[in-house]
Parts: structure tokens; C-alpha cells; sequence
């Protein structure tokens, strides 16, 4: 009777740790499965901060833009901006300062955000609101750190009247403005033509 009450011997049945092994090896990718998962979650993470960011930056970019054309159509130095008062404008490569901040003249065969470093946070341009009184908050109600900017080219139009001999000479303008996020890692530059009528 007694040799009927002892279990079996390890090796009669031939396991040898075989469950342990099995547990140990799902422990294992259970364990690289959560560790996938949550790099995925933090990289989304990341990415949906980014979108933020851009779409903040862009925001403030497009008021850059509006206040611009406020600055031209109906700011303290809208007399600027006509046919009369061309030379406010640089008449060398560069941008202007004072009165005629923002006002700029770019080098032939480029763009003025070529020649100007616009992406630096104390950067050229005319700070919003400067010239218009305008203010710009940023999603959260406080003022933008760095405020959006903007910079105005001339660009001369002269096309021939019909049935006479003279030209007729439109101003247009092209916009350059660029948007911050409220951290000030991400900017996006953005351009618009404005004719002055």
C-alpha cells in the first residue's frame, strides 16, 4: 500500500520544468507586447502635440497676415502705402525700421523671408498689433510669447490702359508673416498678395 500513496517520479512522467518554461515564455511576450503598446501610445502622444503645435503656430500666422492688412488699409500709417509715398520703402535690399518697420525690399531672385531670419523669436518683422493696436492672445487667453510678425515688399504693377498711351500703376504688396506656438518650437511661414485700391 505504501508504494501506492508515493506520487510518480519526475522522470516517469517526463515534464522536467516544461510548464515552467512555457509560463516564463508568455511571461516574456506578454512583456514586449506592453512595452510595443506603450511606445505606441507615447509616440501618439507625441505626434498629437505636434499637430497642436503647428496648428497654434499656423493660427497666429493667419492674424499676422490680418493685422498686415489692417496695417495697410487702416493703421496709423496707412498713408504709407500709396503711389505717393513709394519711398517709404527701402530702396536697397533690406527692411526698414521706425515708422517704416516691416517695410521691405528683397534682393533680386529672392524672397524676403530669404534674406531676413524670420524664424528667430526676437527675429525681424513688425511685431502684431504694433502699428494697428491690435492684440493677439494666444488658446489659453494670454498674450502670444513670441507675438506673430509680418513684413511688407512693394511690388510695382505697371500695365498699359487700354486705348491711350499712358500705363496705369497698381501697388500690391506681398505679405510675409510668420506664427509661433505658445512654447515657440514650432513657426509657419505664410505669404499673401494684397493690392491696395
Amino acid at each position: 500500500m505504501n508504494a501506492m500513496a508515493q506520487p510518480p517520479a519526475a522522470a516517469a512522467t517526463g515534464q522536467h520544468g516544461a510548464a515552467l518554461l512555457l509560463v516564463l515564455l508568455t511571461l516574456s511576450v506578454l512583456l514586449l507586447l506592453s512595452g510595443g503598446a506603450a511606445n505606441s501610445i507615447l509616440l501618439g502622444e507625441k505626434m498629437l502635440r505636434n499637430a497642436q503645435d503647428r496648428a497654434h503656430a499656423f493660427q497666429a500666422a493667419e492674424a499676422a497676415l490680418s493685422d498686415a492688412e489692417d496695417d495697410i488699409r487702416r493703421s496709423r500709417r496707412a498713408s504709407l502705402f500709396t503711389p505717393q509715398n513709394m519711398q517709404a520703402f527701402p530702396a536697397e535690399p533690406g527692411c526698414g525700421g521706425g515708422e517704416t518697420l516691416g517695410l521691405c525690399l528683397a534682393t533680386p531672385g529672392r524672397m524676403i523671408w530669404q534674406d531676413m531670419d524670420l524664424s528667430q523669436v526676437t527675429g525681424a518683422g513688425v511685431p502684431y498689433g504694433h502699428f494697428t493696436g491690435n492684440h493677439y492672445a494666444a488658446e489659453n487667453g494670454t498674450p502670444a510669447t513670441p507675438p506673430p510678425r509680418y513684413l511688407i515688399e512693394l511690388m510695382r504693377n505697371v500695365t498699359p490702359v487700354a486705348g491711350t498711351t499712358t500705363d496705369h500703376l497698381s501697388l500690391r504688396y506681398r505679405i510675409t508673416a510668420i506664427g509661433f506656438n505658445q512654447r515657440a518650437t514650432a513657426h509657419v511661414l505664410l505669404e499673401k498678395i494684397v493690392q491696395k485700391e
